[in-house]
Formats: C-alpha cells, sequence, structure tokens
C-alpha cells in the first residue's frame, strides 16, 4: 500500500484543453484522487492508466 501526493501547476493557458493523468507500471489497484475528489480507479496492474482530471483541477 503506498500514497503518493503531487502539486502540479496548471498553465493558465490550458484551460480549453483536455488535460490527462497518466500512470504507468502501477503494481495493483490505483486509486486516483484530486483536490479530495475520487477520479478513478484502475486494477490493470502493471498496464497505464488514463484520466481525464480537466473538472478536478
Amino acid at each position: 500500500v503506498g500514497v503518493y501526493r503531487r502539486e502540479i501547476d496548471i498553465p493558465q493557458d490550458w484551460k480549453d484543453r483536455e488535460i490527462f493523468l497518466s500512470i504507468d507500471g502501477a503494481k495493483s489497484g490505483v486509486y486516483v484522487y484530486i483536490n479530495g475528489k475520487e477520479v478513478g480507479y484502475s486494477e490493470d496492474s502493471k498496464t497505464s492508466a488514463e484520466f481525464r482530471i480537466n473538472k478536478y483541477v
């Protein structure tokens, strides 16, 4: 079990772009939260998972 936190700055000129979070190679299930809200879950071990995060940032 692990928890990873990261702060990022999203440029203002990205407001009309689609923004994705990609997770590559997680060993097992992954829950993704942004600003305290659940974005999604992936259970595919060691494969890529991608989440569209526009409404969370």
